[in-house]
């Protein structure tokens, strides 16, 4: 198989896998809203995110540059695989000893520190799971990694829906979640035997290399932890369970909309590596043009959902979550920037300047921290979601300032004023249909929304584009 319908198929198969995976974990996060509520999405988001904090020595940076050697190098996978499941076991445990002594600390109830314990030895199995899933990334075996997070989130789903409508417990769910991520092992144990001998090995010098090599990738994983799960914990102990809950109700739609520059990204990631040694016009028309695609689907989701967010809320979560819908309101905003900054930091990493990617991301922690520490005594859970609306400004600005710098000097464009009227034309029709339902409201404003871009003019690559992504549906 040639390496461009490899990259094609890799792509296919993680697009179809990260969709279905996410579409999964949304639903389970609806019902854990709609059986527990607002207090149980707040601890459940609160357990799970300080997980992230108390296994972040869990990896050191060695998976990402296990990936990248094993490329290169595919004789060394077993050196690779001993040593680094031996570091991977040996840094789990210490992190479920993290997690129990903190554990201590916390003013939370009994059952839910208990659910924190058990969501430790969770977190054991994920660390494990994401190290085999980097080797079939390493040997283009993409089809394995989507099939065992299929099983794992379809498990998840089946026992995690039944246990919360009948038992209602954060402990059982947890459970839940234990074994599934115990049959996404197994499955992957079975398909890893074949290209990999399990054993554990010891080469100390070995892993001082890849540990020293692997630190950068360490520190950007950190600041990403940072980023985008600080806020909830902060949220927690700060305020409570409830706002937490709130909030969560909402960034958790944030985060499912992120599968929308992914999926644009990955396929043109390899595109803009290449084009970079090649043909650094094309690949600066390339980003233009998939700048202004995420633009033209960023800027009416935020106007309709602006408008919408009661209805969506109470529609999807139930009218426990009373301040969801503010939250919404305010963190739909973040959509504009995080779009633009998927783009931009992916165009830095693709062209040898991820450093200034890790900068990026580290100054924008810290301020978000700050911001967090100052705005959430004030104003709750809304204070939670300006900090995140102003961090993905601040993180948009400098990726800006190094895209300028580097490639591209980044300019609004006729096209962005002719995507805002649009999306304004698009609210206004949605403001005065709100006595329909909620689907057809949401299939008219697409209608008029694609209506004025069309009136308004589209290039003639874009109207060639959507043409056969049409006949593509159709087929």
């Amino acid at each position: 198989m040639s390496i461009q319908n490899t990259i094609l198929k890799n792509t296919a198969w993680l697009t179809v896998g990260s969709i279905l995976t996410n579409i999964f974990s949304y639903i389970l996060i609806v019902a854990i809203a709609r059986t527990i509520g607002d207090v149980g999405l707040g601890q459940y988001s609160f357990i799970f995110s300080i997980i992230v904090f108390t296994f972040i020595f869990s990896d050191l940076g060695v998976s990402y540059l296990m990936i990248r050697e094993l490329a290169r190098n595919k004789k060394l996978a077993q050196k690779y695989f001993e040593n680094v499941l031996s570091l991977k076991v040996a840094l789990g445990f210490f992190s479920i000893f993290i997690t129990f002594v903190l554990s201590f600390f916390l003013d939370k109830d009994p059952l839910m520190i208990k659910a924190l314990w058990l969501a430790g030895i969770v977190q054991f199995f994920v660390v494990l799971n994401v190290f085999f899933a980097n080797f079939f990334k390493s040997f283009d075996l993409m089809h394995f990694e989507v099939f065992g997070n299929l099983i794992e989130r379809t498990v998840a789903i089946i026992f995690g829906v039944y246990v919360l409508y009948a038992n209602k417990s954060i402990f059982l769910l947890v459970l839940v979640l234990l074994i599934s991520k115990m049959c996404q092992f197994a499955y992957f144990r079975v398909k890893l035997k074949d290209k990999i001998v399990f054993k554990f090995g010891l080469d100390i010098e070995f892993l001082k290399k890849i540990i020293i090599n692997g630190f950068p990738f360490f520190l950007t994983s950190v600041f990403f932890y940072l980023y985008f799960k600080i806020d909830t914990v902060m949220l927690s102990l700060m305020i409570g369970d409830e706002a937490t809950g709130w909030y969560n109700a909402s960034y958790k739609m944030i985060e499912v909309l992120l599968f929308v520059p992914g999926i644009i990204i990955t396929a043109i990631l390899p595109s803009m590596a290449r084009l970079f040694t090649k043909d650094r016009e094309k690949l600066k028309s390339l980003f233009y043009r998939a700048l202004k695609y995420l633009s033209m689907l960023s800027f009416p989701i935020v106007i309709g959902t602006l408008i919408l967010s009661d209805r969506i809320i109470n529609l999807v979560y139930g009218e426990g979550f009373t301040g969801s819908p503010l939250t919404l309101r305010i963190l739909i905003f973040s959509i504009i920037f995080i779009f633009s900054n998927y783009l931009m930091g992916h165009l830095l990493n693709s062209i040898d300047k991820q450093k200034y990617f890790t900068i990026t991301t580290g100054i924008c922690a810290l301020f978000n921290i700050v911001l967090n520490f100052i705005l959430i005594p004030i104003y709750s859970y809304v204070g939670a979601a300006l900090a995140t609306v102003l961090t993905e400004l601040l993180n948009f600005i400098l990726l800006k300032h190094f895209v300028n710098g580097f490639l591209v000097k980044i300019k609004f464009t006729i096209s962005l004023f002719k995507i805002i009227i649009a999306s304004l034309c698009m609210g206004v029709a949605i403001f005065y249909l709100q006595f329909l339902q909620l689907w057809i409201i949401v299939i008219v404003g697409i209608i008029i929304y694609c209506t004025f871009l069309f009136v308004l003019g589209l290039e003639k690559e874009d109207t060639i584009l959507i043409k056969e992504l049409y006949k593509k549906i159709k087929n």
